[in-house]
């Protein structure tokens, strides 16, 4: 590693090491106890120099969490065993609304009842520990993708009853459960106890297409992701008419509404 020139912030001396070049730019390494001073700095710089015309991401996957940053849009956050609901919250403090946010792996205990993850518009957990009532039902974004053990029929049927009656999820466009054990869902209980209406054999498919957003990476740049769902499951909201497709197996669940998407009939 070759040591660059050192470099003052606020009166502190920093210094950054060359580690690594590669063909989309360089790597730099830095002592741990400066690390929230350099990266604060690092982040100001770009943003005085390119504004709000580009997206600022945090993506990280370590046993330390990120600080809280202004004017992030997308946040990858992966937690160690210890991680706690108030813990998590402050890595939001100073940019709060968000486009998307990724949380991965385990949490010590549940959100925070008012945390600003709950109005993310795009958000994706992969963790064995969430409660799933917690924060589904507090959840008011409008996409909400969960790969989760702990879901059970009854959180889906009450998801939709809600749905249908207007009660929650206004804003609700699209959700996806993925659980990782198999028969997890019994689909003909969700499909009885939440009365979704089925197409007649006689009747056209209806094939929806949306993309969700997600984080773009060093190897591929696009936010966003595209997706289909054809099923002849589906419902009506009794406040509006509005509709949704519905696609159900023992292990997977999809809901996407037909006025957030481009449809196609087959």
């Amino acid at each position: 590693m070759n040591s660059i020139d050192g470099f003052k912030i606020g009166g502190a001396h920093c210094s950054l090491y060359k580690s690594s070049t590669f063909s989309w730019g360089s790597m730099y390494m830095y002592e741990r106890n400066q690390s929230e001073l350099i990266i604060e700095c690092v982040h100001n710089y770009f943003y005085a120099f390119f504004g709000s015309s580009i997206d600022y991401q945090i993506d990280l996957n370590c046993d330390r969490l990120p600080q809280s940053l202004k004017n992030i849009t997308s946040s990858r956050i992966g937690l160690s065993e210890n991680m706690t609901g108030e813990e998590l919250e402050a890595c939001f403090t100073s940019s709060p609304s968000q486009k998307y946010i990724a949380i991965l792996y385990k949490l010590n205990g549940k959100l925070c009842p008012d945390s600003v993850i709950y109005n993310t518009e795009n958000l994706y957990l992969n963790s064995t520990h969430i409660d799933v009532d917690d924060l589904l039902f507090r959840f008011r974004g409008k996409c909400l993708f969960l790969v989760e053990r702990n879901v059970t029929d009854s959180n889906i049927i009450r998801f939709l009853n809600e749905w249908k009656s207007n009660r929650k999820f206004q804003n609700m466009k699209f959700f996806s459960i993925f659980t990782h054990r198999r028969n997890r869902f019994d689909v003909a209980k969700v499909l009885y106890e939440a009365d979704i209406k089925h197409l007649d054999p006689s009747e056209t498919t209806l094939k929806l297409e949306w993309k969700q957003r997600t984080m773009s990476t060093i190897q591929d740049s696009s936010q966003w992701e595209h997706f289909t769902l054809e099923s002849r499951y589906y419902l009506i909201r009794n406040y509006d008419g509005e509709g949704a497709s519905i696609e159900i197996s023992s292990e997977h669940f999809r809901f996407s509404v037909w006025s957030a998407t481009e449809k196609s009939s087959n």
